[in-house]
């Protein structure tokens, strides 16, 4: 099964996909910045274009659903199944206690964040049929580092190094931001969910 760790940002979305067995199949960031007083059509242009690069993405790495030929054989389409094998999508929960650099609580730059997880959210279900879910950053970096208060800044270091309990004898990897650290986070986490479930632990 793939896992496909989202950082959601209007400028810089982070996304990770893990292999079966916790390979990097890929990473990338989408977005670009824009300006408050931009049109609606404008906004909501940028928020499709996210979703859209997010699905590409997916569907660019082992699943499309609607890509599967009418003729084939038992065995080809068992093959087929094993590779194409829903993956499943988690989020790095939003809050809107989260202040940004310059910025008051409640402004439109945080309601517009809101409404980008909502549309990706929503695409991906119209799109792939995945219902992705949410989950907080101090979650996903207590699996993963075992502290869920590890400091943001300090990800892309930690991953650098190889400093993660959820893999032994890793030399790291450096991302290019740390929008792309903070979704392989959330993808690792989620990877570390089903192993777990998988033995009966989780």
């Amino acid at each position: 099964m793939r896992h496909v760790g989202l950082d959601l940002s209007l400028t810089g979305t982070g996304v990770v996909i893990l292999g079966l067995d916790g390979e990097i199949l890929f990473h990338g960031t989408y977005g670009e910045s824009g300006h408050r007083d931009d049109p609606e059509r404008v906004k909501i242009e940028r928020q499709i274009g996210i979703a859209s690069s997010v699905i590409r993405a997916i569907k660019a790495h082992g699943y499309d659903r609607d890509g599967w030929p009418d003729d084939l054989s038992p065995s080809e389409e068992l093959a087929r199944m094993r590779v194409a094998e829903k993956p499943e999508v988690w989020i790095e929960q939003y809050s809107f206690g989260k202040r940004f650099k310059g910025q008051k609580s409640g402004s439109n730059a945080q309601y517009e964040l809101a409404e980008l997880h909502g549309v990706v959210r929503s695409q991906l279900w119209l799109a792939l049929g995945i219902a992705a879910e949410k989950r907080t950053a101090s979650h996903v970096r207590k699996v993963v580092f075992g502290k869920g208060n590890t400091p943001k800044a300090q990800v892309p270091k930690l991953l650098a190094k190889g400093r993660v309990t959820t893999r032994t004898n890793w030399s790291g990897f450096e991302f290019p931001d740390g929008d792309q650290a903070d979704a392989f986070v959330v993808a690792e986490a989620l990877r570390c969910k089903d192993h777990k479930k998988q033995e009966g632990l989780f």
